[in-house]
């Protein structure tokens, strides 16, 4: 584990926290993560220091909690395990990827919408199940040059979510789609753009 500055987290939570919008999420995923990748010594790791932020204790669920809770949450736990151990991109998109391919909820997705256009279309409708806030616009479909352009709308948290959705787009459409796939993130928010665009090619 990497050392960090724990005083930068902290003013980076502050601000992170005060924003609204909540998820029916699957925050488990993200400990069954870093159990994999860095042990029970690694998890309890990031609890310690998310519990110091919220002040007061944080452990991740056991099991599918399917209540609503603020998407900062999920935010910060990643955030914070990005300052502890030192992450870049690819651990973030592999981090994405894991989280998709581990959902329950994708997982049936993939079972009844097993093409590229049907993924597509019922993009916006899983994402509307899923947020109080923000959407997930299918913008272009283009099935002659394999490539479909996804939009992500309202969603500023931080931009540890740019390469994590990244890699969750890639993680399913490569179960999906015909062909290697590739997910290139072509406008953000955070560098000015009205919104997140993701092209993905197969």
């Amino acid at each position: 584990m990497e050392s960090f500055d724990k005083e930068q987290l902290k003013k980076e939570a502050k601000k992170l926290l005060k924003i609204k919008g909540k998820t029916r999420g699957e925050s488990y995923l993200i400990g069954l993560y870093l159990k994999k990748k860095y042990g029970r010594r690694g998890v309890k790791k990031v609890e310690e220091v998310v519990s110091e932020i919220f002040k007061k204790p944080f452990s991740f669920p056991k099991g599918r909690p399917r209540e609503w809770y603020p998407e900062a949450k999920d935010v910060l736990i990643i955030l914070t395990a990005k300052y502890l151990f030192n992450w870049k991109e690819k651990d973030l998109f592999d981090l994405g990827k894991f989280h998709a391919l581990h959902s329950f909820t994708i997982k049936i997705l993939i079972k009844f919408f097993v093409s590229e256009r049907r993924i597509f279309e019922n993009a916006s409708d899983y994402w509307d199940k899923h947020f109080d806030f923000g959407s997930l616009e299918g913008a272009e479909f283009n099935e002659k040059e394999r490539y479909l352009v996804l939009r992500i709308k309202g969603y500023k948290l931080h931009p540890v979510m740019c390469p994590f959705y990244r890699g969750y787009f890639y993680a399913i459409c490569s179960c999906a789609f015909k062909g290697e796939v590739s997910v290139e993130e072509t406008k953000c928010i955070f560098k000015g753009d009205p919104y997140h665009e993701f092209i993905i090619k197969w």
